[in-house]
């Protein structure tokens, strides 16, 4: 038997279905790579656009609303500076009473320390809630309270507990206090003694009538 050779163009068939599958599947790499740089550009112009802009940037009325945060806009990240400005647009459909609140927890927050400041942020994520707001709810769970209750616990914020690693310093103040309010009274001296009387000159015939003679031999005679 003997092996005839393939024709030629049968042969060159398997090898230009290759190349063109290749072709292929490199001109759907390069437009899908060209689809990812136009989305990259795309993109980021638009989230800066979308970042909140500098305290420069703000309206006038903007400006005006956040007053008090003007020294820390700066500082403020992404999300919090959105979240003033939202604020600030919701600002003219507040009420009084609540735009008053507003600027008066704004103002707080301009005037607190960097410590108390990192406290209130602690607090706020531990809790949920601002100071304002844990005060006002221990305030309305003391109203529900009975009488006998709270006037216990007015009596107890009256006269408070000295804490027992407090006690040695509150005696000593209190010492100190009361030794400040008792005038110091100056030593009693003893009355001065009268003089005791000289002694008075006896005479000579007394003295020697009154003393006996020694010598009854000398003495003379009576």
């Amino acid at each position: 038997m003997t092996l005839r050779p393939c024709p030629p163009r049968l042969m060159e068939r398997p090898l230009l279905l290759q190349y063109a599958l290749f072709q292929s599947a490199l001109f759907q790499s390069a437009l899908l790579l060209f689809l990812f740089v136009a989305l990259l550009f795309c993109v980021t112009p638009a989230h800066a656009a979308e970042a909140p802009p500098s305290w420069q940037h703000l309206s006038a009325t903007q400006q005006h609303i956040l007053a008090p945060l003007k020294a820390d806009w700066s500082e403020f990240d992404h999300d919090r500076k959105k979240k003033w400005l939202d604020i600030a647009a919701r600002y003219p459909a507040m009420s009084p009473q609540q735009q008053k609140t507003l600027q008066q927890r704004m103002n707080e927050w301009a005037h607190l320390s960097p410590e108390k400041r990192r406290l209130a942020r602690e607090n706020f994520l531990s809790t949920g809630k601002t100071p304002q707001q844990s005060r006002r709810e221990a305030w309305e769970a003391y109203q529900k309270l009975p009488q006998a209750e709270r006037e216990r616990l007015k009596e107890e914020a009256r006269h408070p507990k000295p804490h027992p690693g407090q006690v040695g310093k509150y005696l000593q103040e209190k010492q100190a206090a009361a030794s400040h309010a008792q005038p110091v009274k100056p030593p009693v001296k003893p009355a001065p003694q009268p003089p005791l009387p000289a002694s008075v000159p006896i005479p000579a015939k007394v003295a020697s009538a009154a003393v006996p003679c020694a010598d009854a031999l000398r003495c003379p005679a009576r």
